[in-house]
């Protein structure tokens, strides 16, 4: 079962196919951003903080001086995803260094007549730089991403991230992302792109506490679909707050409401964040993802 998961995650990719290409390296789909995904994806306008660079990389502007945000994902199966991101900023500059690995466990190998040819471990791991300003009243960003994939064979490619995102008055932001730009994954003869993402949204506070999110998502190799989030933050003790998150999206409608249907919450303590999220993952089950941040200096915006 653990081997028909990995490849259905790793070679899997239903709708639309541009220049005869099916997407590889699906791994960078997971998702990263605790927060977002309690929001079934949506958040590109509300995204804020190191731990949200790979969901859009304007969540460096969160970042008031440093932050490092660390979170573990249990995937399908065995498979396992850690993420570990730091933030900086001075002045109008916001600098960050993003570590993603994800391991398989061991799987059986088999040859074109079904006799085994010994175990392996397939393991990928990404290294990032992220670099956001301003360019005049909107918030730039940008992530330049190192990939180094292997299932039997090695194969290693470099992609990047793009993100904007304007504050239209105290209620209303607007922002929009690209990822996985460029790049593309050769194990063997042939060579294929990486899963590129476009996304945009709008981010509404009705109330002080209240947010919430409506994004439209266009995988270039998939349908795109809608996604829609809500967050309730209290203050429960001096210095002391809880989120609550909720999200539904178009993604899988084939796979019923419950895996369309995310949920989690957040802990923040003074410096130290604590974060979980729910994440359907249809017909190879649940993903469990938690995250653990911790800022230093001055606190960062919400």
């Amino acid at each position: 079962m653990r081997a028909l998961a990995f490849a259905v995650l790793m070679l899997a990719s239903s709708g639309q196919a541009w220049a005869r290409k099916l997407p590889t390296g699906e791994f960078l789909s997971f998702p990263l951003d605790v927060r977002s995904a309690a929001f079934a994806e949506a958040g590109q306008a509300l995204a804020s903080g190191a731990g949200a660079v790979t969901f859009n990389p304007v969540a460096l502007h969160g970042v008031a001086d440093q932050q490092v945000y660390f979170t573990h994902a249990f995937l399908f199966e065995s498979i396992r995803s850690d993420f570990l991101s730091y933030g900086l900023s001075r002045g109008p500059h916001h600098f960050g260094l993003i570590y993603h690995h994800v391991g398989y466990g061991s799987l059986d190998g088999r040859d074109i007549a079904g006799n085994s040819t010994g175990g392996f471990g397939p393991d990928d791991t990404v290294y990032g730089l992220s670099y956001a300003t301003f360019f005049k009243a909107v918030e730039i960003a940008g992530t330049y991403r190192f990939i180094d994939s292997e299932i039997v064979e090695s194969a290693r490619t470099s992609t990047f991230d793009l993100g904007a995102r304007y504050r239209i008055n105290d209620e209303w932001v607007a922002a929009a992302s690209g990822r996985q730009i460029g790049g593309s994954l050769k194990y063997e003869q042939e060579s294929d792109p990486l899963p590129t993402q476009i996304a945009a949204g709008f981010g509404w506070t009705p109330s002080p506490g209240w947010r919430l999110a409506a994004d439209l998502i266009y995988p270039l190799y998939q349908p795109s679909f809608m996604a829609f989030g809500s967050e309730y933050t209290w203050s429960v003790a001096p210095e002391l707050s809880l989120s609550l998150r909720a999200g539904a999206n178009t993604k899988t409608p084939d796979l019923g409401i419950l895996s369309n249907l995310k949920a989690g919450f957040g802990l923040r303590y003074r410096a130290i964040e604590v974060d979980y999220a729910l994440h359907a993952g249809g017909e190879l089950g649940q993903a469990h993802l938690i995250g653990l941040g911790y800022r230093f200096g001055r606190r960062s915006r919400p």
